[in-house]
């Protein structure tokens, strides 16, 4: 119904007609209960107030069966800006809960009884902060109910970063008594101290590197809370952040940071031998610099087959315009239902099903069949190169984006630099592309690659690829580190550690 309808109709809604009248009202309040648009809705809400039964009875039986969701929105749109005690009734009974705003859906989720809903993002954490002071009194004790039972990752992270704003706060409280932790170990860290759990944050961080970590990457205000708490706190054992410290650590567990310091050391004291046994351990990005490094060095291995392998991976690394910068979180989710169907395919369902049996529902079934399928597959680790050249040239889109996401070492490498998709999948594919190849590609690691993984990787390089491709040349990298990895044709210890410097923090004051 367009506006000019919805208008005649609600002017009807208040008809004084002699005789005519009644039957006007009615008519009107049925046309617009028919409608029940969101624009229908705001005209029902004023139908409550007739004096007319039958007119109050048709709105509010529209209003309690509205199917659709912007004229739930609307709804509860009304309700919130004028808290009428009716509208809210109906809100709760009938567990509406608004798309959209933030604001407005964790409210009206908290009107219904529905904490798991108000609870169910990083962006209703405040809101949801702010209902506890509600004046409805149901409100603010849902809102209670719903920060003690939050299971959202990105919520717990959201509500422990105000703990940290506040460690002295109700929220810092709750966090502590409901027992939640950030995902982060640095986050964690820095939760502990500031909320004065000191043997939790020593038992977690002993030497105090993520501690460390997340002081130098503070702004001012938390580097001074952190230096005036531990000053204050008068537990010496804290006082290790501030001094130098030495540790030692798997090479093959470094950060990107942590490994371009190990570098620049090695470097200094032309330690030429530790870098190149440290490329087989560090991610590919790293393992650049360290050949970079290398190549100006002059320095060559002495044995035969390292040296080979050294040339083979300069020439390698001359393919390589630019080392690329960390992709951004995709634009789009895989979204609930494609991860629904993951889940299907590594539960009982799918599990004792056969390899053939698998292979046979993925290239001949529906996309959730076939999804669930590839999950099965994957989990059962008996998913050989073949497979994945299937899964790459599935007919249906949302297998093969299923694919990006399940195929550690799949055939990323042959896609374009932005790999398009069929069937209406383009947009999805190009968003994720950038992050799963950042995962995929320039952030492995040689010495984490097993022998069937090099197998999908050999066979998507197969083709030759194009050597201007720099992309093409770091998967010939890692292929050529992994390869002589596997093939012992160059020794590589898996076990390799480093000493890691930490220089001590000035205390600020």
């Amino acid at each position: 119904m367009n506006e000019q309808d919805l208008a005649k109709y609600a002017g009807q809604l208040d008809s004084r007609i002699p005789l005519l009248g009644p039957r006007l009202r009615r008519e009107a309040c049925r046309k617009l209960a028919e409608d029940s648009s969101p624009g229908a809705v705001r005209y029902l809400v004023q139908a409550l107030r007739s004096d007319d039964a039958e007119v109050r009875s048709t709105a509010a039986a529209a209003l309690r069966a509205l199917k659709d969701a912007a004229a739930v929105d609307a709804l509860c749109a009304l309700w919130s800006k004028e808290r009428d005690e009716q509208l809210g009734r109906i809100v709760a009974e009938c567990g509406y809960v608004a798309i959209k705003p933030v604001e407005l859906r964790v409210l009206s989720a908290l009107k219904a009884n529905r904490p798991e809903v108000a609870g169910e993002s990083e962006a209703a954490v405040k809101p949801l902060v702010d209902a506890q002071d509600d004046r409805d009194q149901e409100i603010a004790k849902c809102a209670k109910a719903a920060l003690n039972r939050l299971t959202n990752a990105a919520a717990v992270d959201a509500l422990c970063e105000l703990a940290i704003a506040d460690p002295a706060g109700a929220i810092a409280a709750l966090v502590k008594e409901a027992g939640y932790l950030p995902q982060s170990v640095g986050r964690r860290c820095v939760l502990f101290l500031l909320t004065k759990q000191f043997q939790r944050y020593l038992d977690l961080d002993p030497e105090f590197q993520h501690l460390r970590a997340e002081y130098r990457v503070g702004d001012k205000e938390l580097r001074r809370r952190i230096s005036s708490l531990i000053r204050g706190s008068g537990d010496t054992r804290l006082m290790g952040l501030f001094r130098e410290s030495r540790r030692r650590q798997l090479a093959s567990e470094l950060t990107e940071q942590e490994t371009a310091t190990v570098i620049d050391v090695y470097a200094r004291n032309q330690q030429w031998a530790e870098i190149f046994a440290l490329l087989f351990q560090i991610p590919l990005v790293s393992a650049v610099v360290g050949l970079d490094r290398l190549g100006q060095s002059g320095w060559r291995p002495e044995s035969p087959a390292e040296a080979a392998l050294l040339d083979e991976l300069i020439e390698l690394r001359s393919a390589i315009a630019e080392i690329p910068e960390r992709a951004p979180a995709p634009g789009v989710a895989f979204g609930a239902a494609l991860i629904r169907w993951i889940e299907r395919g590594r539960s009982a369902e799918f599990a004792g099903q056969s390899p053939d049996t698998l292979r046979k529902t993925l290239l001949r079934s529906s996309p959730p069949d076939a999804v669930a399928a590839l999950a099965a597959l994957v989990s059962s680790g008996k998913f050989p190169t073949g497979d994945i050249e299937k899964v790459r040239t599935h007919r249906h889109w949302l297998v093969r984006l299923a694919g990006l996401a399940l195929c550690e070492i799949a055939t990323q490498f042959v896609f374009s630099e932005t790999p398009s998709g069929r069937g209406g999948g383009r947009i999805w594919i190009e968003r994720l592309a950038p992050a799963v190849l950042d995962r995929a590609l320039y952030r492995r690691r040689a010495v984490s690659l097993s022998a069937d993984q090099l197998d999908a990787l050999q066979a998507a390089l197969a083709p030759g690829g194009d050597r201007k491709n720099g992309r093409w040349a770091y998967g010939r990298l890692i292929e050529a580190l992994a390869r002589h990895r596997l093939q012992q044709t160059v020794a590589v210890d898996a076990q390799m550690t480093v000493e890691i410097l930490e220089p001590a923090i000035e205390i600020e004051e």
